[in-house]
Order: C-alpha cells, then sequence, then structure tokens
C-alpha cells in the first residue's frame, strides 16, 4: 500500500488543529468570529490544503442552506455537547473563517468565559480526506518525505480547542536544535496566565473547572520539564487525557 492509500483509510475522520487567532467576542450577543483553519502552507501532516477547499461543504452543508448534516460548532471534536451554532462560514484570502453565536447551555456558557478569558486560543477543524482530491507529490522542494496537496476536503465541524499542539511546533523545533528554550517558555507563560486567571474567576460546572485544572498542570509540567533543561521532555510527562488535543498529547505522541 502505497503512502497515499495508507493516508486515505487511516484518517477517515480527520482532525486539524492549527495557530490562529480568535477574530472577535462579544459577549453580550454571544457571538465569535475565529480562523478555522488556514490554507496554502505545510502542515504537520505534510498536507498543503489549497483555496476553495472548503468551497463545496459550506455551499451544500453550511449555516445557510437548511440541511439537516449542517457543519457543526464543537468543543474538542466532541459531537455530543454542541457549543452553538454557526451562522457564517467562508474563506477569506488564506482563512477560513467561522462566525458563531455560543448558546445559553451549560457548555455554551463555559465556551464563553473562556472566550472572554483567553483560555480558548486555538479552533480545529474535523474532516474527511476525497480520494480525488488529494495528490502526492513525491519529489517535494517542502518536504524531504513529500507532500500532499489537497484540494478539497468534506468539513464535518470547527471545534474550539482550549490550546493547540501546532502554536508550539516551530518553536520546540527550534529549541531542540539550538537549546534555546526561552521562546517557548514565553508562550507558555502567557497560556498559564490565561489558565490561572480562568481558574481564578471561572463560575462554570465542576466537571469544566476540572479539565481546566487538569490543562494547567500540564502547562506547569512542561515549563519545568524546559526550565531545568531536561534531554526528554517526554520523560516528565506521565499523564495523559484521551479526549484533550493537548500539548501533553503531541509531546507523547510525537518526541
Amino acid at each position: 500500500m502505497n503512502s497515499l492509500e495508507q493516508k486515505l483509510n487511516d484518517n477517515k475522520y480527520k482532525v486539524k488543529t492549527i495557530s490562529a487567532k480568535v477574530e472577535d467576542v462579544d459577549s453580550g450577543s454571544r457571538r465569535v468570529k475565529v480562523v478555522l483553519n488556514t490554507m496554502n502552507f505545510l502542515d504537520s501532516d505534510r498536507d498543503i490544503i489549497r483555496n476553495g477547499a472548503f468551497l463545496k461543504s459550506i455551499n451544500e452543508r453550511g449555516p445557510s442552506t437548511g440541511a439537516p448534516d449542517q457543519i457543526q460548532f464543537l468543543r474538542h471534536h466532541d459531537w455530543e455537547h454542541q457549543i452553538g451554532k454557526y451562522t457564517e462560514l467562508y474563506e477569506q484570502g488564506d482563512e477560513l473563517i467561522g462566525v458563531g453565536i455560543l448558546s445559553k447551555s451549560t457548555q455554551g456558557n463555559n465556551a464563553l468565559e473562556d472566550y472572554d478569558l483567553g483560555v480558548i486560543n486555538q479552533h480545529s477543524i474535523g474532516f474527511q480526506y476525497l480520494k480525488d482530491k488529494i495528490k502526492y507529490v513525491k519529489d517535494s522542494q517542502l518536504h524531504k518525505d513529500g507532500h500532499y496537496e489537497v484540494t478539497e476536503v468534506k468539513l464535518f465541524e470547527g471545534s474550539a480547542v482550549a490550546f493547540g499542539a501546532n502554536k508550539l511546533t516551530p518553536a520546540l523545533e527550534v529549541a531542540k536544535s539550538t537549546g534555546d528554550y526561552e521562546p517557548v517558555l514565553k508562550k507558555l507563560n502567557d497560556l498559564s496566565t490565561s489558565f490561572s486567571n480562568a481558574l481564578k474567576y471561572h463560575k462554570g460546572t465542576d466537571e469544566h473547572i476540572k479539565r481546566l485544572e487538569y490543562q494547567f498542570l500540564q502547562i506547569q509540567e512542561i515549563q519545568n520539564s524546559l526550565k531545568s533543561m531536561k534531554p526528554s521532555i517526554k520523560d516528565t510527562l506521565k499523564t495523559e487525557e484521551p479526549r484533550d488535543k493537548s500539548v501533553l498529547d503531541y509531546l507523547l505522541n510525537n518526541h
């Protein structure tokens, strides 16, 4: 089986988390505007998603279609707990933009507080590769093992996540090669401040606060690992919560 066939078989439902901004949060109207994905760059899966890749899904199952299987607004790709509903989905330049209204459910209220406090600062998409819309480029100038040109995907959902692995990937790679961990520590310190504020002021459910506490401990563990300059970050991280697409999950599986 070649690498393209393997990719299509192994990833019937695929998740991508990117480092991107939250463009706007309006607490009064519960409206958020976010970047769900970016296009035209080589990501950690060696994919380059091209402009127009999301348009068919949006046209067929976007917010204005009335389709029964509309693209969902989730948290951590959990289909049991939608946090709101998209009112707009569109490509703008090299970005996939989502505009959504957060529900007044417990999950929606938790998400609104986390947007306000800066705990949610990353977004991720759940999608499916399409056999005729992905091409393997073996003789690639972008990666020694080749890359994949993706011209269309089937988009299922866009999720809010607390923090994404890809945000730290470039800094971690530089740190490993140079021994300079200060840029990574700065990013982690910023995350630590957001989570500390969230735990101090949060009025959400006990379950949600426990999740925040767990993620805060993850950040602290990674900070301590880098500060001590231990040879293996992996050796200092012992626990994992399977539902979280977190920095810890990324480090345990990729380093």
